[in-house]
């Protein structure tokens, strides 16, 4: 019974995790995307084009608010990806933990469920993208 209620723990944590992490996660443009390109719904091109009507930039000024955008999402990208090795480490680790107390039927199951969650991840990313175009 203890068993059960720690990997019932063990995984609502893990599964927590995932949907906190997702939830805060960075979504840089595709790399082939320049800031002043993409003007689909809410991307950067429209993003800029509405800021700088409405703060009536002038051409050097949003030249230099490019730049600056860029480098930010340059420096988020990497965050992002620093970010997600970080994660990736916790969740291995976890896992783990969690596999260590399974027998081979649950570990299993539990495999299942990764690839389970994994495929819906996928499944709200490629909605997201699509939502996005």
């Amino acid at each position: 019974m203890k068993r059960n209620i720690l990997l019932a723990s063990a995984l609502g944590l893990a599964l927590q995790v995932g949907v906190i992490t997702r939830a805060f996660a960075v979504t840089p443009p595709p790399d082939d995307q320049d800031s002043t390109e993409g003007h689909h719904h809410g991307g950067p091109g429209a993003r800029m084009d509405a800021m700088a009507a409405r703060l009536k930039l002038t051409p050097e000024q949003r030249k230099t608010l490019e730049a600056a955008f860029k480098e930010r999402m340059d420096k988020m990208k990497a965050l992002q990806e620093e970010f997600m090795a970080r994660r990736k480490t916790v969740v291995d680790a976890s896992d783990s933990k969690i596999t260590a107390v399974l027998n081979a039927d649950q570990k299993a199951e539990f495999a299942k469920m990764k690839d389970e969650m994994e495929k819906r991840r996928e499944e709200f990313k490629s909605h997201r993208r699509d939502h996005n175009e």
